[in-house]
């Protein structure tokens, strides 16, 4: 590709917003570890290596921000910062991954000094970029083995390189097969609501010169029916210890569907995308967008009432069953061998320290923050504020640090909260009084309930009450005195009889 999605340069972290292609490619500047992310939240940088390698670099932006602190003031500050980037996606795994690669160098260049310390981060940030692009390039090698000349490969949402900052997942696979002199043709699903396939993988393939046809997410079904598709190949967000694996909203529908066709799915995905702490997919938190990207075209063209009530989960959850096998830097992986992936590694296990507990008793350098060992294995951790906590010795420093998270989350929703009134304007008065009718209406109700109450202690006071209360349930029969007027015939008998009560009547009185 002839564009660089993220770089370093003169300080600032330059990135491509994704959010404006295919019309036009500009890029956006940033000086600020917030400002990376509200990118990340309002996508213009998306894709779950790239948020992780933006994340990283955010911390060197952090950094800037602290040259004349000390060192122990500098490590809490970036934590700080990192606990803040970590929260600001939930559902891809590769956002935390990055950011623990990143605590033992912000341990390691504390004690320099504040230029010193930006360097070094950076350093890291670029060293995270170029094993990506190499994880990227085996993906590649042994995803093209499943591709067969004539294929027709089916995906979902964007892959490429404009997701890893490398040379993409899935997209990687059909670069190094057609590399390899064989014809691929690729079937682009639009990918609802931010048309992530139509917008960015069909622009990739437009770059790389790779065949493509563009088809919208209904239409998947119909074309594995007659026979248009030879394979279903995506990419994954996060992957379950049990091979569950969540990714763009969608890939459910199309793995059930693949699978009633006996059409292979693949997922291709780093290593660093399983998640050994998500037993099962139940276990991956699902984010929810806003519901403009659904009622609004791109945030432009209306196309459903103002006040129309949107579902809008970023992401679903496809079980292990469905998934034919995993292609990852290390090879073809079965479903099942996902818990198994790093069996051979086992001198390498993560420790189930925390990096608060490894900094506090001098072990930063331990094991699993080697960054040569990291570039193999998966390195999960729960957030550090968390762990501590559980651990019972969450230092003064790290409790300023997780309420500066949660301050920061804070103002994430604030700022919705503020857009969403702007939005509803005059609205939301009207809102308000339909709210409150029913309430005066539920007061209404409640107040006969009251009264019906009132002669319940009256019932209590004796016997004289009690026969009151039997009295008024005996006109209380209205069923009976209805049903006796609908037999129509004793009615009419009954003046017959006064007839002959009347003669005799009249006959006393002659006598």
């Amino acid at each position: 590709m002839n564009y660089k999605i993220i770089e370093w340069q003169n300080n600032r972290l330059r990135v491509l917003d994704q959010r404006l292609l295919p019309r036009e490619t500009t890029y956006r500047e940033f000086t600020d570890y917030h400002q990376v992310i509200d990118a990340i939240q309002a996508l213009v940088i998306r894709g779950a290596p790239l948020i992780g390698l933006a994340g990283a670099c955010g911390l060197a932006l952090a950094a800037q921000q602290q040259t004349e602190t000390n060192a122990e003031g500098f490590v809490d500050a970036l934590y700080t910062a990192a606990e803040e980037l970590r929260a600001c996606r939930p559902t891809a795994i590769h956002l935390v991954w990055a950011i623990d690669r990143m605590l033992p160098s912000i341990e390691e260049c504390a004690p320099k000094n504040g230029a010193e310390r930006v360097k070094f981060l950076v350093a890291a940030t670029n060293k995270l970029r170029d094993e990506q692009l190499a994880i990227d390039q085996a993906i590649g090698k042994a995803g093209a083995g499943l591709l067969a000349s004539g294929d027709y490969i089916l995906t979902h949402c964007n892959a490429g390189a404009l997701a890893t900052g490398g040379e993409g997942t899935a997209l990687a696979a059909v670069k190094t097969a057609i590399a390899a002199g064989r014809r691929i043709s690729m079937v682009i699903c639009e990918t609802r609501p931010m048309f992530q396939g139509a917008r960015l993988t069909a622009w990739e393939c437009e770059e790389a010169f790779i065949p493509y046809t563009l088809i919208t997410d209904s239409m998947a079904a119909h074309f594995m029916k007659v026979g248009r598709i030879n394979a279903v190949l995506v990419g994954a967000d996060r992957i379950a210890a049990n091979g569950d694996f969540a990714n763009k909203i969608g890939t459910y529908a199309l793995a059930t569907l693949a699978k009633a066709h006996k059409i292979p799915f693949y997922v291709a995905a780093p290593c660093a995308t399983v998640d050994l702490d998500a037993k099962t997919g139940m276990d991956i938190p699902i984010e929810e967008r806003e519901g403009e990207e659904i009622t609004l075209v791109m945030g432009r063209a209306m196309i459903a009432p103002e006040r129309a009530r949107v579902w809008n989960p970023a992401f679903d959850v496809t079980p292990a069953s469905l998934v034919t096998a995993y292609v990852t830097e290390r090879g073809i992986i079965a479903p099942k061998g996902v818990r198994h992936l790093f069996a051979t590694d086992a001198k390498l296990k993560p420790h189930k320290l925390s990096p608060v507990d490894l900094r506090k008793k001098g072990q930063a350098q331990a094991t699993p923050f080697n960054r040569e060992a990291a570039a193999t294995i998966q390195l999960i951790r729960r957030t550090a504020a968390e762990a501590a906590a559980k651990a019972g010795h969450l230092t003064p420093a790290k409790k300023a640090a997780q309420v500066a998270a949660g301050e920061a989350m804070e103002r994430v929703l604030d700022r919705r909260r503020q857009k969403a009134l702007k939005r509803l304007g005059a609205q939301e008065g009207e809102e308000t009084k339909a709210a409150a009718a029913p309430s005066e209406a539920e007061a209404k109700k409640a107040a006969p309930k009251k009264g019906a109450e009132k002669p319940t202690p009256a019932k209590k006071k004796g016997a004289a009450p009690k026969k009151k209360a039997v009295a008024k349930k005996a006109p209380a029969k209205p069923a009976t005195a209805k049903k006796a007027p609908v037999k129509k015939a004793p009615v009419k008998k009954a003046p017959v009889k006064k007839a002959p009560a009347a003669k005799k009547s009249a006959k006393k009185g002659k006598k």
